[in-house]
């Protein structure tokens, strides 16, 4: 979830507005050393420190990061509500 909220950031807010692609940049490398959403071609992580992996959001990727934040929204209204029914017995 937090690459989906980064991917999306930097579209809106790009380093560089004069390119045509955004890359990850050395601070989202850190928080994230494997992203998602790349390329197979920028998969080779020791190339990150010359080349950082071009973001690219393929619609099968991103349909597959949102049925598992679908899944995990479920999954935590569930584990709310036995908490709850579990707090008035």
């Amino acid at each position: 979830m937090e690459e989906l909220i980064l991917i999306r950031n930097r579209g809106q807010h790009p380093e560089h507005i004069t390119m045509m692609s955004n890359s990850f940049s050395e601070n989202d490398l850190k928080k994230i050393p494997s992203p998602f959403f790349i390329d197979n071609v920028h998969s080779n992580k020791d190339l990150y420190d010359f080349l950082p992996p071009t973001i690219k959001q393929k619609p099968e990727k991103m349909k597959g990061a949102f049925e598992e934040s679908t899944k995990l929204i479920n999954w935590l209204e569930n584990s709310l509500e036995k908490w709850g029914q579990d707090q008035i017995t």
